[in-house]
């Protein structure tokens, strides 16, 4: 074989890693729900929205989508709905939207910095007697199959809060995240694998349906007695599978 040839095939293979290198990252959607008022702190300050160009998750992605509220009060409530929806490439996707409602919003304290302890700044809550819903429509432009869902969880309060988060609402899939420790950027993100031992995601496979509904609070759905205290969002990632 000719050197000649073998450069040519040698280039050829390199171009076919790039291009399969290429196609490796999953198309997803990213929504940061930007918190405020608390600890001490003032939404748009302490956490600004993220630029495009922050890359943060556990699927690691730019162009998160910044849903904004202040907080209302114990008796008041948020309510807000944005779309379309742009995923990792920064594309809008025709016919996405989030629409989102809760009584709280708030911050952990995390230093602000760019990316990940961004996203985990601040979050939408529940009190310990009521609940956030999330409808996130039009999926089927993300994907025509199936998707996971990543819900990032992680308060202010570190003390065994915990919230349990239902998908597909009353009736769905329900997991139960138990924050024991704050987020730290360095040390990365932890799944709640429901053994116990608490993390800051939570991790919901093969989901199906162009929408999705998502139900946090701290109400123990078994056992009416078992009060969490808290359900906290700070963003959700949808990523299409295979």
């Amino acid at each position: 074989m000719s050197n000649h040839l073998l450069t040519v095939l040698r280039v050829l293979a390199a171009l076919g890693i790039i291009l399969i290198g290429s196609t490796l990252q999953a198309q997803s959607i990213g929504i940061k729900f930007n918190g405020g008022n608390g600890p001490g702190g003032v939404f748009g300050t302490d956490y600004p929205p993220m630029d495009p160009t922050e890359v943060a998750g556990v699927v690691a992605q730019a162009n998160w989508n910044n849903a904004v509220g202040n907080m209302v009060g114990e008796n008041g409530a948020i309510g807000f709905s944005i779309g379309p929806l742009t995923d990792q490439n920064g594309i809008a996707l025709t016919g996405t939207s989030v629409t989102f409602g809760a009584v709280y919003t708030w911050t952990t304290g995390l230093p602000d910095a760019p990316g990940d302890s961004r996203l985990m700044g601040g979050y939408i809550d529940s009190s310990h007697v009521s609940f956030t819903v999330i409808s996130i429509a039009g999926l089927s432009a993300l994907t025509a199959g199936s998707y996971d869902v990543y819900v990032y969880s992680n308060g202010d309060g570190h003390n065994g809060r915990r919230g349990f988060f239902f998908l597909g609402g009353l009736g769905g899939t329900v997991k139960e995240c138990q924050d024991f420790g704050p987020f730290d950027p360095t040390a990365g993100y932890a799944e709640d694998k429901q053994d116990g031992n608490g993390g800051n995601y939570l991790h919901f496979t093969q989901v199906t349906g162009g929408t999705l509904l998502l139900l946090a609070t701290p109400q123990n759905p078994n056992d009416p007695t078992d009060n969490g205290f808290r359900a906290p969002i700070n963003a959700i990632q949808i990523v299409a599978t295979p």
